[in-house]
């Protein structure tokens, strides 16, 4: 392991055998997702761990930038970091657990959702955004995979390594995120602001209404091409969609970021 991690500010887990593992409960790209019990805790976790020898020094960048900016924050609406620690070629991250899993399996397993629930999801995701953008912080990678459902079935925000502060101009200009939910200024390489993950919060209103993404491509290129130069198609809503909610996706998917309303301003609006 290659990488710098961050000073621990706390020592209460020094190995994976402070844990009562039960299953594998997800994945990523760079890490693996586990159910377990903490004995030093007395309270049910999840355990994220990073097989950092499987990493390139790019990735394992992304893991300590994880640690050193998830580590910081305390919100309703980001799931509870609770401790870190590196063993051997790993390093595990220790969560709060997520009692009803990702916001993507909800998805597309509660079709149609009502539009009050829409709405409180929508609200819920957009304050997080809020809070982050309080505390100088750009998500970049806003999906339903990277948003979780806690035990009253609250949305709260995971997986922090493509995450930055406004001040690191260089990790903001690279491109950052899955694909189909990247902003035109992300997906251009050009320098991304809070509007990037505006963008991305119309994308995930849009998928709630119709349960699939407003852009569908059968390459990268032509993706790309259409997320720079296509207007969502709003036929055929898997929900009822009412007019505001139209003009208002219409505005989040602003090619101009600045045509963009902030978090701040949407929770300002009435959407009942």
């Amino acid at each position: 392991m290659r990488v710098r991690l961050p000073p621990r500010e706390s020592i209460i887990h020094n190995s994976l055998y402070d844990f009562e593992i039960s299953k594998e409960v997800g994945f990523g790209a760079f890490s693996r997702v586990y159910r377990a019990i903490s004995r030093p805790l007395g309270r049910e976790v999840a355990l994220k761990i990073f097989s950092m020898d499987k990493l390139g020094p790019d990735d394992q960048l992304l893991v300590a930038n994880e640690i050193e900016l998830h580590s910081k924050l305390r919100s309703k609406r980001v799931i509870d970091f609770l401790d870190f620690f590196a063993e051997e070629n790993r390093v595990v991250i220790v969560l709060e657990f997520a009692a009803h899993g990702n916001f993507y399996s909800y998805i597309k397993t509660h079709p149609p959702m009502p539009l009050s629930e829409i709405v409180r999801f929508f609200r819920q995701v957009t304050e997080g955004l809020s809070f982050l953008h309080s505390k100088g912080l750009i998500f970049r990678d806003l999906k339903p995979e990277n948003l979780v459902l806690d035990d009253q079935r609250n949305l709260k925000f995971c997986d922090f390594g493509w995450a930055t502060t406004m001040q690191n101009l260089r990790f903001r200009a690279a491109k950052a995120g899955t694909l189909v939910y990247m902003s035109p200024e992300s997906v251009a390489g050009l320098v991304q602001d809070d509007k990037t993950d505006i963008w991305a919060l119309g994308v995930l209103l849009f998928e709630m209404f119709f349960n699939r993404e407003p852009y569908a491509a059968s390459s990268q290129p032509e993706l790309m091409h259409m997320i720079h130069n296509t207007k969502p198609d709003f036929s055929s809503p898997v929900n009822p969609i009412p007019p505001q909610f139209v003009s208002l996706i219409q505005r989040l998917l602003s090619v101009n970021p600045s045509h963009r309303p902030s978090a701040s301003e949407i929770l300002s609006m009435d959407l009942s």
